[in-house]
């Protein structure tokens, strides 16, 4: 397989994780996921906060493996 395909495949998947929709839909997705509830402030105490702020990275990667495992599959696909 040539560099150029590669690149090609690369770029489109950049560009797809950083489009318009996902920009505008990514604050309600965690904000939903978290629990915080429609203009709720940030807990006030330190733990309820470090518990807030683990389910959002638990969140975030999770997503980010969801993100790999579809790409990922996709390009499989179309090698074969």
């Amino acid at each position: 397989m040539g560099g150029a395909p590669l690149a090609l495949a690369f770029a489109a998947g950049m560009l797809a994780t950083v489009n318009p929709c996902g920009f505008a839909m990514l604050p309600a997705y965690l904000s939903y996921f978290v629990g915080l509830e429609g203009g709720a402030a940030a807990p006030s105490d330190h733990a309820a906060r470090e518990r807030t702020v683990g389910r959002a990275l638990a969140v975030a990667g999770v997503m980010t493996l969801r993100f790999v495992v579809v790409f990922a599959l996709m390009g499989l696909v179309i090698v074969q």
